[in-house]
């Protein structure tokens, strides 16, 4: 399907380019490159993304020119501003994609920073794209309150717009950062509001069908947790034990005992993501040689239109 979608988008960019019209050029780059970045996440497809790369990078030195030299029909440079923004947006997004996250960042803020230069809306939808994914970003990076700030402003102005969508998916992202912190009710709350607001909306059976599997996850990671505390004490216990027998004819078996129990532990921890409080028991060597991956999170989250 997508490969068709290219074959048409193409053809859309050919015309633009044979009639000289920079405006719909720098539209059809965008679709066009958009599609490559989704051909390249959802097929794995490696062709797709240098090809993706370029039509985003041609895209925003479109967006770049007309924003200088607007057309004559057009009563301000400012009418394309959001397009340099929504560039910068789809750029860092890409980067995301590629786990470049710094520069992910960096290109996500140079368009807030456009934002307030040229004095866009507080609560233009542009705006809200680019907290959305800096928010994705920095959850991606454990950095929870980035994540929050940005998270919480999307929603704020999702809210003002009114955009349900990108309020609920919005949501759908702050459960996850509490879930990732350990904040069940917290996460559940989150996700019963975009619950509430996915329900109202027509044709949304993706979304509907991720925030529903999220509420599950955390229902069955709740009582996870306490088995998880619980055995988090008992370890630590052990580990004084292994401490006070040192030197002594015990201190070989309680000390096998010991890293059997780690094992169970680190366990418990990658499938809860809980790796801060199992850090007080184990060293980062010993989190990196059982779990080298430090696997991805149990909730799904929701990209940004």
């Amino acid at each position: 399907m997508l490969d068709l979608v290219c074959v048409w988008q193409k053809r859309h960019l050919d015309m633009a380019k044979e009639l000289k019209d920079l405006v719909e050029q720098q539209r059809a780059s965008t679709q066009l490159g958009r599609t490559f970045m989704d051909m390249y996440e959802q097929k794995d497809c490696v062709t797709a993304l240098p090809k993706a790369k370029k039509y985003l990078s041609m895209a925003m030195e479109l967006a770049r020119v007309l924003k200088a030299n607007p057309p004559v029909d057009k009563v301000s440079p400012s009418s394309f501003v959001v397009e340099l923004v929504d560039a910068y947006n789809n750029l860092g997004m890409l980067k995301m994609v590629v786990e470049e996250p710094d520069v992910a960042c960096k290109l996500l803020q140079q368009g807030l920073a456009l934002c307030e230069e040229e004095e866009v809306g507080q609560t233009d939808a542009a705006r809200t794209r680019l907290h959305h994914n800096l928010g994705r970003l920095h959850l991606e990076q454990r950095q929870w309150d980035l994540a929050m700030k940005h998270i919480l402003k999307d929603i704020e102005i999702c809210q003002d717009l009114p955009h349900p969508q990108g309020e609920a998916k919005g949501l759908n992202n702050l459960g996850e950062v509490h879930f990732k912190c350990q904040r069940y009710m917290d996460a559940l709350q989150c996700y019963h509001r975009a619950l509430n607001i996915v329900q109202k909306l027509q044709d949304e059976d993706h979304l509907l069908s991720i925030v529903q599997a999220n509420i599950e996850v955390v229902q069955q990671a709740m009582p996870k947790m306490k088995e998880f505390q619980e055995a988090l004490k008992q370890h630590i216990g052990l580990q004084r034990k292994v401490e006070a027998a040192k030197g002594s004819v015990s201190e070989r078996r309680l000390y096998q005992q010991e890293f059997k129990a780690l094992q169970s532990l680190l366990a418990q921890a990658h499938e809860l993501q809980a790796w801060e409080q199992v850090s007080i028991v184990a060293s980062p060597y010993q989190l990196l040689l059982t779990f080298p991956c430090m696997a991805g999170p149990l909730v799904r989250r929701i990209s940004s239109d």
